[in-house]
């Protein structure tokens, strides 16, 4: 088992270990034309921190990509608000197309064409809203964080 560390009673973040203490640093500096470079390789990476990106590459085994997750993180969220508009407007058309087979204003039974289509399509769309959601949850299951 692991040894509790002491809480501290004002507070704040825990103390680091002795293992995930930065103890060394390392001064770099770099030409006008090399520091607007790594500017650069850093926007299309996602990344805003120099001291950041720089560890990561460094530490990246070789042909790694590095890159800042955050982006994709919030285009799976945007997708997956997205997939449940659509998903509320398909409860809002059936709930639409019962009140008017209620009240005779369309045929008991649609075409079977047309439900088996529509069947199809809530199927995938169910499908898709569940890999987002099981994409989203698993990055944060294996422990990784976001940048």
């Amino acid at each position: 088992m692991e040894e509790e560390k002491p809480k501290n009673p004002r507070g704040g973040r825990p103390e680091l270990g002795e293992k995930e203490k930065r103890n060394n640093n390392v001064m770099l500096r770099f030409t006008d034309a090399e520091y607007e470079a790594l500017k650069a390789e850093m926007k299309d990476a996602g990344f805003e921190q120099a001291a950041l990106y720089l560890r990561l590459k460094l530490i990246a085994r070789k042909g790694q990509l590095v890159y800042n997750p955050r982006e994709s993180l919030d285009a799976l969220n945007e997708l997956d608000r997205e997939v449940k508009v659509i998903d509320e407007k398909i409860d809002q058309i059936n709930r639409d197309l019962k009140i008017l087979k209620a009240q005779g204003k369309i045929k008991p039974e649609p075409e079977p064409e047309l439900m088996e289509k529509y069947t199809e399509q809530l199927a995938e769309l169910t499908k898709t809203q569940l890999k987002v959601g099981k994409v989203i949850k698993g990055f944060f299951r294996k422990g990784d964080k976001m940048i």
